[in-house]
């Protein structure tokens, strides 16, 4: 925003009609600084919302705050103390708690529930951090801009040179006018605003577990009771960290836990990268003549030897699915949820040596999985799936916080809250800035420009094009004008690069 200071019209002054046929006003008179009055009204209207027994303690008060520019820095300073108790008394509570926990590492859980009531939480947290970090960033700008708002000798400075400067607004052009040590303040208000913000919403973060679960071949009697070969799962119960058979078949007979699903809501229940809701799984599959059909080399069960007599178990056979979320580096790839499409759990692309085994054309994770929908049969390691069982588990959630993140922001907080005392209290700023189009209409009643005289009719865009044109230094001088009311819209005050740089953000 470019500000032209506008010449007062009184009563009497004379009018002339020009060749045009426009009007224009011959002269003004200047107005003694003692003749200006601001019009307060009376003592009832400027403190009428003040209950009358305090009205003469607020005014006392009131006389002793700091006014204008100095008020608002002052306000700023304030705000950004109260934010960094609060930022360090988050940061001890959550230190107190994860430690009281147990937990050693500067990130951990600080709550633990379902996942609605957990991500709701997660959310209201961060748009408290939202409200906090916008607040802070509020008074650091409003610093900011008294910082880099110019004052009456850098307004003269720029018009001596043909140029202007911006008012009532944020403006890097300014700082080419203001002097040194304001702008190394500016700058370093600027800098602590950055990581505030960019580290203010990664303290508080929510997470879910991805169960690990097994994998189990049985007949559908297995869930009824059926006896399995009991020593040939126990003697590989140590080498899986894995739920007992016995468990799991008492689980079936005495709880409500499993859950019958057809091969399609098996497949599309398995077939992501995050189980957060589901464990163990049951592929009731045809009661084979061996096990040894089991023995797919694409799979890698549990058995080492055959389980015995088919016709005298009602469990065949048990893998464990353990692959990680996130894939594995070059020249190694994970396939996720393998065991669908009867493949691998990760592959060695060819790297020029025969020794790495060749992925197949399309992983079950890349999409194959969706092939065995409807598929009939569904072989799984060579059985054929009936239906499946699958455990439910509650879904559970975790709201964790990194301790080490939020003494950033209490850092960063505190530079700034020295920072923005500095501007309020001291002489750094040692003349009144024109913060605002008010301060400036003020500074120029009082103390006329002659190098804008007559150009109070200007806008914006013509001052700037009489001060850079090609020919600018050919253009004739200000030329009076007449006023011509006509309608504009309030967007009409900001010029189109500025909407269109504010729509881009």
């Amino acid at each position: 925003m470019v500000f032209s200071p506008m010449s007062p019209l009184i009563q009497d002054q004379p009018f002339t009609r020009t060749r045009d046929n426009t009007t224009k006003y011959e002269g003004h008179r200047d107005i003694d600084e003692g003749t200006l009055e601001l019009a307060t009204g009376s003592d009832n209207d400027s403190r009428g919302w003040v209950p009358k027994p305090l009205r003469k303690s607020f005014t006392k008060v009131s006389q002793r705050l700091p006014t204008g520019w100095r008020l608002g820095t002052s306000g700023a300073a304030l705000l950004t103390f109260l934010i960094l108790v609060a930022n360090i008394s988050i940061t001890a509570v959550c230190y107190s708690k994860i430690r009281s926990q147990g937990y050693n590492s500067s990130i951990a859980p600080i709550s633990t529930g379902g996942c609605g009531s957990i991500k709701k939480l997660g959310v209201g947290i961060h748009l408290v951090i939202n409200i906090i970090s916008t607040l802070l960033l509020g008074a650091s700008s409003y610093c900011m801009q008294s910082i880099s708002a110019p004052t009456r000798a850098d307004t003269d400075k720029a018009h001596a040179k043909g140029s202007w400067v911006d008012i009532g607004i944020p403006s890097f052009r300014n700082l080419r006018f203001i002097q040194r040590r304001r702008l190394f303040v500016w700058v370093c208000l600027g800098l602590t605003s950055i990581p505030l913000h960019l580290v203010y919403n990664s303290t508080f973060f929510v997470s879910t577990n991805n169960n690990m679960y097994q994998i189990y071949y049985a007949d559908e009697s297995f869930a009824h009771g059926a006896p399995f070969n009991e020593t040939f799962f126990r003697d590989k119960r140590g080498d899986y960290s894995v739920v007992d058979p016995w468990k799991i078949q008492d689980q079936l007979l005495h709880t409500e836990i499993y859950q019958n699903l057809t091969n399609d809501e098996c497949i599309e229940s398995y077939a992501k990268t995050l189980i957060e809701d589901r464990g163990t799984l049951i592929l009731v599959v045809d009661r084979p003549d061996n096990c040894s059909i089991f023995r797919d080399p694409n799979i890698h069960t549990f058995h080492y030897e055959d389980c015995g007599n088919t016709s005298a178990t009602s469990l065949y056979d048990m893998t464990v699915y353990s692959v990680g979320i996130l894939p594995a580096k070059e020249p190694y790839v994970s396939n996720w949820y393998y065991w669908i499409c009867s493949q691998e759990d990760g592959y060695r692309r060819d790297g020029g040596d025969p020794a790495y085994n060749k992925p197949p054309a399309e992983l079950c994770s890349d999409g194959a999985w969706k092939k065995q929908l409807g598929a009939d049969p569904w072989l799984v390691s060579g059985g054929r799936v009936k239906y499946c069982l699958s455990e439910t588990v509650s879904n559970q959630c975790h709201l964790n916080v990194a301790v080490n993140l939020l003494w950033v922001v209490v850092a960063f907080n505190a530079a700034k809250l020295v920072i923005t005392i500095v501007v309020a209290a001291s002489s750094l700023i040692n003349q009144n800035p024109l913060v605002t189009t008010g301060d400036a209409a003020a500074s120029f009643i009082e103390s006329p420009d002659p190098r804008t005289r007559g150009m109070c009719l200007y806008s914006a865009r013509e001052i700037i094009a009489t001060r850079t044109g090609k020919n600018a230094k050919d253009q004739p001088g200000p030329v009076a004008r007449a006023y011509h009311p006509q309608q504009q819209r309030w967007s009409a005050a900001v010029s189109r690069r500025r909407w269109i740089l504010a729509s881009a953000l």
